[in-house]
């Protein structure tokens, strides 16, 4: 099968959660504020426990999509100091 195509025994929508939080626990550990971003991973993993698969998945795609963007555009290094 190829690579790009997902086995139908993948849970693409629980691998995703499960990278979300590694990747906020990667920032986290780098100094960066997180706190708004693990609530909508919380939301996340509690549509996706409740067998909301759709709603899960919509909400942990919106997740990665807004982490991608804050690393690319350099916003991952720590939370501004006052």
């Amino acid at each position: 099968m190829a690579d790009d195509i997902p086995s139908p025994d993948e849970d693409r929508t629980g691998n995703r959660i499960r990278l979300a939080s590694r990747l906020l626990s990667l920032l986290r550990s780098q100094g960066s504020e997180v706190t708004r971003e693990l609530l909508d991973l919380a939301e996340a993993e509690r549509a996706y426990a409740a067998g909301r698969l759709v709603e899960a998945t919509r909400r942990v795609e919106q997740l990665l999509g807004e982490l991608a963007r804050r690393t690319s555009d350099g916003r991952a290094g720590p939370a501004p100091t006052r």
